[in-house]
């Protein structure tokens, strides 16, 4: 009785239980159900687990496997590759017995099937560091399996996503407590694949333009999106759109610009690395135009800049130092504005500048040139500038030798004869050139 007590009670699963070691277990408990060869596996009934933890209750499993240990082999068993191509190839679902409960797979699931295959394909067939990187999101695998318990409400054709009932996840986790949805979908996975489907683009898309909200019958609850979330979902839209070309736009130039050879450094890095001092990082932004700011509360102002690269700068300033701002653009014709500050969080498309000083400088237009002479007067005045001047000699006047005294220095003759002025010799004599 006390054994029959523990048996029935739920047990946590054992950490060191492995789903794939216990595929073998199953496999010989329901030999015409679940397969380890992957060319014979086929879908599983809806909703199997209650049949297997039946059998728990019954003492018929295998003493290894618990009802945690069920819902992680039964979570691993329907995301292999072999199960996602017997959904894909539309063979009909089997119960533990490998009787044909389901002889037809939805189209929907189908496609959801092969889109998983071709991504996984992408994956093997692309480059080491692309496999690395490229995000791998486990609550997208729920999306066939609810597709397939509630057709009208979810969808795995973007273009059928409708908007889904606010709190619509309370009437999942009813559900999920009555034992009415398939064992792998508990209150952490349900909480994971709804953030995760009300952040695709079609959903987002159906926000946008404003249809009705359903419940999971599909009858539309709320006629009408508020308007603040459609502008939200829509600039979520266009964002993705805009970071979706420049990727494209990254990529084919990165496909046909030829990889440039690196030029050789004449010094070691790490010589200058271990020499670097400790400095502080600023950056300053010059801007002309007073641009769009709103307050954020507390007395401060919130507006972005955008530089040439394309990159966003967004800072918050305090309201004295914007109110100067507006006075300086409305007092003086020509301005400029120097905003100085420090980098700090990265955002999807910039940065946020911290610690800002925001100063305005006046721009005074500069003096004109000082006026010059007419043309017409410069062909005159320069010809009279550089006239040639000729120079006569000094008749000699015949003097008795002086001991002591030097010859006297002829001197110039002024061509204009109105000039003309006496000169004394050195005996006091005039002498009229």
């Amino acid at each position: 009785m006390t054994d029959v007590n523990k048996r029935s009670s739920p047990v946590p699963p054992s950490p060191e239980f492995r789903p794939a070691d216990g595929l073998p277990l199953l496999a010989e408990a329901f030999p015409q159900t679940f397969f380890t060869d992957p060319k014979q596996v086929r879908p599983l009934k809806i909703n199997i687990h209650h049949d297997l933890h039946a059998r728990f209750q019954a003492h018929t499993l295998p003493a290894e496997i618990d009802p945690g240990g069920i819902k992680r082999l039964l979570r691993w068993y329907t995301q292999r590759t072999a199960y996602l191509k017997a959904l894909a190839r539309g063979d009909s679902r089997v119960d533990l017995t490998g009787a044909d409960v389901d002889p037809e797979i939805p189209e929907a699931i189908r496609e959801q099937a092969r889109q998983a295959l071709a991504r996984r394909q992408g994956l093997k067939t692309s480059p080491a560091g692309f496999r690395k990187t490229a995000p791998a999101n486990p609550a997208a695998g729920l999306l066939p399996r609810l597709a397939a318990a509630f057709p009208q409400t979810f969808f795995a054709d973007p273009r059928q996503v409708k908007p889904l009932k606010v709190f619509l996840y309370r009437d999942l986790l009813r559900l999920e407590t009555a034992g009415a949805l398939p064992a792998e979908m508990d209150r952490t996975a349900l909480k994971a694949f709804l953030r995760w489907y009300g952040k695709r683009t079609a959903y987002l898309n159906a926000v946008a333009r404003g249809l009705g909200r359903i419940d999971l019958t599909g009858a539309v609850v709320t006629t009408g999106i508020p308007d603040n979330l459609r502008q939200q979902a829509r600039a979520e839209v266009q964002r993705r759109q805009a970071n979706r070309a420049v990727q494209t736009a990254t990529t084919a130039a990165t496909a046909t610009s030829p990889t440039p050879t690196p030029v050789p450094i004449p010094y070691a890095l790490e010589d200058l690395y271990a020499m670097a001092v400790d400095a502080k990082l600023e950056v300053t932004l010059k801007f002309t135009t007073v641009p769009n700011a709103r307050p954020t509360g507390q007395g401060r102002m919130a507006f972005a800049l955008k530089i040439p690269d394309g990159q966003l700068i967004t800072t918050e300033v305090s309201t004295k130092a914007w109110n100067k701002l507006l006075k300086a653009a409305q007092d003086w014709p020509s301005w400029t504005a120097a905003l100085s500050g420090t980098m700090e969080a990265r955002t999807d498309q910039g940065f946020t500048l911290a610690n800002p000083g925001l100063q305005v400088f006046e721009r005074k237009p500069k003096a004109p040139a000082a006026a010059t002479d007419s043309p017409a007067d410069a062909p005159a005045a320069v010809p009279a500038a550089v006239r040639p001047v000729d120079i006569a000699p000094v008749p000699a006047v015949a003097e008795p030798a002086e001991a002591g005294r030097a010859a006297p220095t002829p001197v110039a003759a002024d061509p204009d004869p109105a000039r003309r002025k006496p000169v004394l010799s050195l005996k006091h004599r005039q002498v009229t050139l």
